[in-house]
């Protein structure tokens, strides 16, 4: 297993050999967000870097909830110039959430499910999510990819209904660097795979780990107003969901917050 070299606060030490994905690695204790800090390195028209920290003050998901981010929990964000085409960055999160959910299952031999588009999943709780923002800058087009993983944070009490960290699943205290190398690791494999062959290839082994499959759901927009409801039948070679509809209908949806119809579950506000 590689390991991969982190420079504590702001230096920016090299860590680069021809297999690996990520040219620098940056630890800093507390940061307003680690998203920010790698929109702001892209400025130095950098590769791949990431940048990783103990706490966030001002983490947040999409739509800009707050991400509650206290010491403990894995909180880190990937910079990323991809060679596909912008339209096909949102499946990044998707793949990546593969990546994690092969760190829980492989490595920890934990069964979780990913919530489309890119929540991990155990016992129904979560404990991840994925932030995918484009973004360009000098003449570049940049991924900003900021994942969330609760480890071994305390889970607020009034999250606990819809949140668990890996610590409670274990019933132990987990090692954050193997976890964080070994899921790095992973990440690269999956990135590079997509870079070479597409998404296609993800497209079984998600829909095998994807949350409330033949189960009705709710899609709901931005605003949390009910879109499409269907039968989940899983996603297409282009990342999609496809919902079968009363009518017997088969959409597809590119993009909204899937919940549970039946009991109008909300993790994605976690």
């Amino acid at each position: 297993m590689k390991n991969f070299i982190v420079k504590t606060e702001v230096e920016m030490d090299v860590y680069r050999s021809p297999e690996s994905l990520f040219e620098r690695v940056l630890k800093y204790k507390k940061v307003s967000s680690t998203q920010d800090i790698v929109k702001n390195i892209a400025k130095k028209n950098c590769g791949a870097v990431v940048v990783v920290c103990e706490q966030q003050v001002s983490g947040y998901g999409r739509f800009k909830r707050k991400w509650h981010s206290a010491k403990g929990g894995l909180w880190f964000s990937i910079l990323l110039k991809p060679k596909v085409a912008i339209n096909e960055f949102p499946k990044l999160s998707l793949l990546f959430a593969v990546a994690i959910k092969r760190v829980f299952c492989e490595n920890y031999k934990i069964y979780c499910k990913i919530k489309w588009s890119n929540d991990i999943l155990i016992y129904g709780k979560k404990i991840s999510g994925i932030l995918i923002e484009s973004f360009c800058c000098n003449g570049f087009v940049f991924a900003a990819v900021g994942i969330g993983i609760n480890i071994n944070n305390v889970i607020d009490k009034e999250l606990r209904e819809f949140a668990v960290s890996l610590r409670e699943v274990l019933g132990k205290e987990v090692n954050m660097d193997e976890f964080f190398n070994v899921l790095l690791e992973k990440i690269e494999k999956v990135y590079f795979d997509f870079e070479k062959s597409g998404f296609s290839q993800f497209v079984e082994e998600y829909n095998d780990s994807i949350a409330y499959k033949n189960e009705v759901v709710d899609i709901v927009d931005d605003i949390g107003e009910s879109k499409n409801s269907g039968v989940n039948l899983g996603i297409d070679s282009s990342a999609a969901l496809l919902i079968e509809t009363e009518n017997k209908q088969i959409k597809r949806i590119i993009s909204g917050t899937l919940r549970l119809a039946s009991k109008g579950l909300k993790t994605d506000e976690v």
